[in-house]
C-alpha cells in the first residue's frame, strides 16, 4: 500500500484481531502520480497509497501518546494533516514503533521529530511493506 516511489498493497482494515491500530498522519490526497510528487517535495520522507485511482500520502505513523504532538509539529509547519486509523498487524514493525515512540515522548526538537517520522515510515515499508 505504501511507498515513497512505489505502491504497496499489503494492510488491513480497523477490526482485525492480531495487531494494533496506529495513527497515520495523512497530508494529501492527489489525482495523479505527478500532481502527488509536486505536492509532496517539501518532505524528506513519505509512504502511499493508491485507492480508487487516488494517491493518498502519510508522512507521519504513531499511537495515541504522541499524536498531538506530531499534530502540532506539521501544524506550526503550515499543513494540514488528517489522521487515519489502520490496523498493523506486524509485531516486529509495532516493536520498532515503541522505541521511536520513546524518542518522540522525549523530545520537543523539531529536526528530531522530522527524523524520527522519516525513520519510522522508513522501517514500515522494510519491516511491512516488504514483507
Amino acid at each position: 500500500m505504501f511507498s515513497q516511489y512505489g505502491k504497496a498493497e499489503n494492510i488491513s482494515n480497523v477490526g482485525e484481531t492480531n495487531g494494533e491500530t496506529l495513527k497515520f498522519l495523512q497530508s494529501g490526497v492527489y489525482s495523479s502520480k505527478k500532481a502527488m510528487e509536486d505536492g509532496m517535495k517539501n518532505f524528506n520522507y513519505y509512504i502511499y497509497n493508491i485507492k480508487d485511482n487516488m494517491y493518498y500520502t502519510y508522512i507521519g505513523i504513531t499511537k495515541d501518546e504522541n499524536l498531538e504532538k506530531l499534530k502540532k509539529h506539521f501544524k506550526e509547519k503550515g499543513y494540514d494533516i488528517y489522521i487515519v486509523d489502520i490496523y498493523v498487524d506486524n509485531q516486529q514493525f509495532i516493536e520498532t514503533l515503541n522505541q521511536y515512540e520513546k524518542v518522540l515522548k522525549e523530545t520537543t526538537d523539531s529536526k528530531t521529530i522530522d527524523a524520527v517520522c522519516s525513520q519510522v515510515l522508513s522501517k514500515y515499508e522494510e519491516i511491512v511493506l516488504n514483507d
